[in-house]
C-alpha cells in the first residue's frame, strides 16, 4: 500500500522535535507551565508545610513536546479483501494506541505512579516522570493498590480479575479472581493490602450487594468470601479496614477483615432523603478521615463535615452555586428558532459545582475539584480556604507525606503539583483523553487519530507505531483524495488544514461551535463541514474561503452531528441530527429517515448505498436519480458504522460487539464481541474500511484502535 505522498516523509519537521520515547514531561498544546495562575489565600497548613502568604507558584522550564509512543503490533504480511462472502472469517488482528487513564494510584513510598487504562497499567517515576514499565492486561484496569511494604502491586480489572506484580521489577506474580461469583452487569472493584494481617482484600460493589474476598499475601491462597447488603451509597476507609454503608436512617460499618465485626449508628437528622437523592444525582462522594471519626460529604453543591460519634454537623460549605449554567443554554445564535429559543429537547444536565473531594493522608487538608475549573485546598478542621488555582481534576492522589499530589484532567493529562501552594511542577502528557475521530490516508499507509488532549496522532497502518502528531483539539478528521492535506474540524469552530508535504497549516474560520463532521469532495477542491452551531458550510480549499452556508430547517435549526456529500446532487448534502437523517439544500431540509439520534452515517464509495445508525440502523440501497428509496430498518442500536467499497457489507459498532450485515439480504452474517463491553469509555467512536478494503479500523472513546481483517492463506 503506497500513498501518493507518504506521510512518513511529510512529518520530518515534526519528527525533528521528538525527544527520546521515555520522556513524558512536556508542554501542553494549548498552554505553558509559565502561565499558571497565582495561588491565593495561603494558610498555615499544620503538618503539610508552613507557607508564607506571599508564596506564588514558580515557573519551571518547559520541554519540547514529545509524541506518545504506542505499543505496535505488526499485521499479517498478506490479507484477504473483506467481502460479504468471507465476513464470518474476520478477526481482531491488533490493538494500537495508548489508552485513556481510568485510574491513578501512588505507591506507599511515593516513588511510583501507576496509571490504569483499557490496555494495561503504566508505571511512572514520580520525580522524573518517565515510564518505568508497562504491563498489558487482558481486561480494562479499574483499580490499583500497592502494599505497605512496597513489595507488590495489585491491578484490579473488569471481569473481577486482580493481577499481582512484583514491586521491584514489575514482573507478574499471580492472578486472583472472583470466578466463584456471578458478577452483575454493572459493578465497581477495589482492592487493598493490609500489612499486619498479611491480607489482600478485594471488594466488589454492585447495586444490591457488596462482595468481600480475602487472600493471603504469603501464598496468595483464598481465605474467605462474604457478602453484605448495599445501601443508598457506600464508602471505604482503608486505614480502619472498614466499609460504610448508608441507608435511609442509619450508617452501618462492616470490617473488611472480620465478617462478624460490624456496627450501626443512626444518621444525623440533617441527612434527609432529598439530600441523598441530590447526592446520587450529582455523583457525590464521601471522604472518611484516617481515624474514622469524621466524614466529609460532597453532594455536588456543598461539603459537609460530620462528626460520627457526636452525630454533629461541624460545618457546611455552601459558598457554591446549586448548579453550573445549563449547557443547553450555551448555543450559537444560529441555533435559535424564530422565538429566540432552541427548537430541540436538550437532554444534557447542568453539572454540579463540585466534581470530587480528596483528603490528604493525614486528614488535615482536603482538595476540592470544581467543575468550574477551580481547585481548592481547605483545612478539614473548619473548612477554611488555604489556596486555589485554575484547573479541574477528575481524580487526585496525594503522596504519602502530602508533599505533592497528582491530578488527572479530563483530557488525559496528569499533572504534578506541590501541596503547599498548588505550584505546577510537571506533567505526563502521554495519554489521550477521549478519542473523537480516526481517518485512513488515501493510500492506506497511515491512520490519523484525534482526541481531546490537543493532539492529532499519526500511526503507521502496518504496525501501529506512532509517526508524529499535529497540534489541534479536533472533533472530526478527513484526508484529501490525493493525500496532500489533512483537514481537522476543531472544538472551537475553526477548521485547520495541514499541508503534509511541508508540515505547514492554514485555518478556515466561520463556524461558531464544534465542527462535528468534515468531508472532502471527490476532486479535493471543496470541503464540507457540519457544526454544532446548526449550520453546514462549503469551502473552496484553493481560495481558502467559505462559498456557501446552509442552516437546515430555517426557523427550526438543529445541531449538525455529521455530514456527507449526497449521492444525488439534487438532494444537496446528507445531515445527521438528534431527530433523524436529512437532506439539506439551500435553506430547506427533507427528512429521509427519523429516529431519536443519529450517531453516524456513511456513503459507500460507489454511491449506491447509504446507512445511518443511532437508536436504530437504516439502509438505503436503491438510490436513483429521482431520490432515495424507502429505508430498511434494522433493530440494531449502533455507535458507529462503515460500508465497504460496493456497499454490499455493512459493519455496525454497538456497545457490545461488531455486527456484519449483508445490505442486499438485510441479514447478519457475523458478530465479534468487543473487549469489556459496557465499561467506562469502551464505546466505539468511528469505524473505517481501509482504502483497499483489506482492513477495518475501530476507534474507541478510550483512545485505543482495534484492527480487524482476514489473514491470507
Amino acid at each position: 500500500m503506497n500513498s501518493k505522498i507518504p506521510l512518513v516523509a511529510n512529518l520530518i519537521l515534526i519528527a525533528m522535535l521528538l525527544l527520546s520515547s521515555c520522556e513524558v514531561f512536556q508542554k501542553s498544546p494549548s498552554e505553558t507551565l509559565e502561565n499558571q495562575p497565582e495561588a491565593t489565600e495561603t494558610l498555615l497548613k499544620s503538618t503539610l508545610t508552613e507557607v508564607n502568604k506571599e508564596t506564588k507558584p514558580t515557573s519551571i522550564p518547559t520541554a519540547t513536546p514529545v509524541i506518545p509512543s504506542s505499543q505496535g503490533t505488526p499485521l499479517p504480511p498478506s490479507l484477504e479483501t473483506i467481502l460479504v462472502e468471507n465476513a464470518e472469517r474476520i478477526q481482531r488482528l491488533a490493538t494500537w494506541g495508548i489508552g485513556s487513564p481510568e485510574v491513578i494510584q501512588l505507591s506507599e513510598d511515593g516513588q511510583v505512579l501507576a496509571v490504569g487504562t483499557a490496555s494495561g497499567v503504566h508505571f511512572y517515576d514520580t520525580q522524573e516522570l518517565y515510564q518505568i514499565a508497562f504491563r498489558e492486561t487482558p481486561h480494562s484496569v479499574i483499580s490499583i493498590a500497592f502494599s505497605q511494604e512496597n513489595d507488590y502491586a495489585a491491578v484490579g480489572q473488569v471481569e473481577g480479575i486482580i493481577d499481582i506484580y512484583d514491586r521491584i521489577g514489575f514482573s507478574f506474580v499471580t492472578r486472583l479472581d472472583f470466578s466463584d461469583l456471578t458478577l452483575p452487569k454493572f459493578y465497581e472493584l477495589d482492592c487493598f493490602f493490609f500489612q499486619g494481617v498479611s491480607k489482600l482484600v478485594g471488594v466488589i460493589k454492585a447495586e444490591e450487594s457488596i462482595f468481600i474476598k480475602q487472600w493471603s499475601t504469603d501464598d496468595w491462597g483464598e481465605i474467605t468470601t462474604f457478602e453484605i447488603n448495599n445501601g443508598l451509597t457506600t464508602f471505604i476507609n482503608p486505614t480502619t479496614a472498614s466499609i460504610g454503608v448508608i441507608t435511609k436512617g442509619s450508617l452501618a460499618f462492616q470490617s473488611m477483615l472480620v465478617m462478624e465485626d460490624k456496627d450501626e449508628i443512626g444518621l444525623s437528622e440533617f441527612f434527609s432523603e432529598p439530600f441523598w437523592e441530590d447526592f446520587i444525582f450529582n455523583n457525590g462522594d464521601i471522604a472518611p478521615t484516617a481515624d474514622g471519626e469524621g466524614l466529609l460529604i460532597n453532594n455536588g453543591s456543598s461539603i459537609i463535615y460530620w462528626e460520627i460519634l457526636s452525630r454533629e454537623i461541624t460545618y457546611q460549605l455552601t459558598d457554591y452555586p446549586s448548579s453550573l449554567p445549563n449547557p443547553c443554554q450555551d448555543v450559537a445564535e444560529t441555533c435559535l428558532n424564530t422565538d429566540g429559543e432552541i427548537s430541540w429537547v436538550c437532554q444534557e444536565k447542568a453539572p454540579p459545582p463540585i466534581e470530587t473531594i480528596t483528603l490528604t493522608p493525614d486528614s488535615i487538608m482536603v482538595l476540592v475539584a470544581r467543575n468550574d475549573d477551580r481547585l481548592e485546598i481547605r483545612r478539614v478542621e473548619d473548612g477554611m480556604l488555604a489556596w486555589e488555582v485554575e484547573v479541574k481534576y477528575t481524580k487526585i492522589r496525594f503522596s504519602p507525606g502530602s508533599e505533592f499530589f497528582f491530578g488527572l484532567r479530563e483530557n488525559g493529562i496528569i499533572e504534578k503539583r506541590l501541596s503547599e501552594d498548588g505550584t505546577l511542577v510537571g506533567r505526563i502528557d502521554r495519554h489521550p483523553g477521549n478519542l473523537t475521530d480516526i481517518a485512513y490516508s488515501p493510500g492506506g499507509e497511515e491512520i490519523a487519530a484525534a482526541s481531546n488532549d490537543g493532539w492529532i496522532n499519526i500511526y503507521n497502518a502496518e504496525d501501529g507505531q506512532s509517526q508524529g502528531a499535529f497540534e489541534g483539539n479536533a472533533q472530526s478528521l478527513d484526508f484529501s483524495p490525493d493525500g496532500s492535506l489533512l483537514a481537522a474540524g476543531l472544538v472551537d469552530g475553526t477548521i485547520r488544514i495541514f499541508t503534509l508535504e511541508n508540515g505547514g497549516d492554514f485555518t478556515l474560520e466561520g463556524h461558531f461551535d464544534i465542527v462535528n463532521g468534515i468531508r472532502f469532495s471527490e476532486n479535493g477542491r471543496l470541503l464540507l463541514s457540519g457544526s454544532a452551531d446548526c449550520s453546514i458550510s462549503l469551502w473552496d480549499i484553493g481560495g481558502r474561503e467559505r462559498t456557501q452556508v446552509i442552516i437546515p430547517g430555517k426557523g427550526e435549526p438543529f445541531q449538525v452531528l455529521g455530514v456527507e456529500f449526497s449521492p444525488l446532487k439534487n438532494l444537496g448534502y446528507l445531515v445527521g441530527d438528534i431527530s433523524g437523517l436529512y437532506a439539506a439544500k439551500e435553506d430547506a431540509k427533507f427528512l429521509l429517515d427519523g429516529f431519536v439520534r443519529v450517531k453516524d452515517l456513511a456513503v459507500s464509495e460507489n454511491k449506491q448505498t447509504v446507512a445511518v445508525t443511532g437508536s436504530g440502523t437504516s439502509i438505503f440501497t436503491e438510490i436513483q436519480e429521482k431520490g432515495f428509496s424507502s429505508s430498511n430498518l434494522l433493530s440494531v442500536k449502533g455507535n458507529a458504522l462503515a460500508l465497504n467499497e460496493d456497499g454490499s457489507l455493512l459493519v455496525i459498532g454497538t456497545d457490545e460487539s461488531l455486527e456484519f450485515w449483508s445490505t442486499e439480504n438485510k441479514s447478519r452474517s457475523h458478530v465479534i464481541p468487543l473487549k469489556d463491553p459496557g465499561f467506562a469509555r469502551n464505546t466505539p467512536v468511528r469505524l473505517l474500511f481501509s482504502p483497499d478494503n483489506g482492513l477495518i479500523a475501530l476507534g474507541y472513546q478510550n483512545g485505543l484502535i482495534d484492527i480487524f481483517g482476514i489473514p491470507g492463506k
